[in-house]
């Protein structure tokens, strides 16, 4: 399970705000403080995993392949048999002022690129 929580107030960032995860800077943009987190990400290899990163996207509707990148956090990566609990990142997000379906995508930095590893979508739409 995870959740996303988008902060009240804006502000626009001239260089764009930085990020920890997949991407450093998503671009100049109206932004808002964000939380989000996931309850367990559990490696059940006995091999140490790549980086982690999860993003809060906003896709036009609750199907969609793809969406909007709003934050990337980064953390470590996991040794084999271990997992993380209640992983919490606060950190900056775009904002769209729009109704779109938000999204939890989980990455793992492979030998050569970022690798998609799982997803969680909200149901119901929300003003992001």
């Amino acid at each position: 399970t995870g959740y996303y929580e988008l902060g009240n107030s804006e502000f626009f960032l001239r260089r764009g705000a930085g990020q920890s995860g997949r991407y450093s800077k998503l671009g100049r943009n109206l932004n808002q403080d964000a939380e989000h987190g996931i309850s367990r990400n559990t490696n059940n290899s006995i091999s140490r995993t790549g980086s982690k990163s999860v993003e809060i996207r906003a896709k036009p509707f609750y199907s969609a392949t793809s969406g909007i990148i709003m934050m990337t956090r980064g953390f470590n990566p996991l040794s084999g048999d271990f997992n993380y609990t209640n992983v919490r990142t606060f950190g900056t997000a775009i904002s769209l002022r729009q109704w779109r379906f938000p999204e939890l995508n989980l990455f793992e930095r492979g030998r050569r690129n970022w690798e998609w590893r799982d997803a969680l979508t909200f149901s119901q739409s929300d003003y992001l």
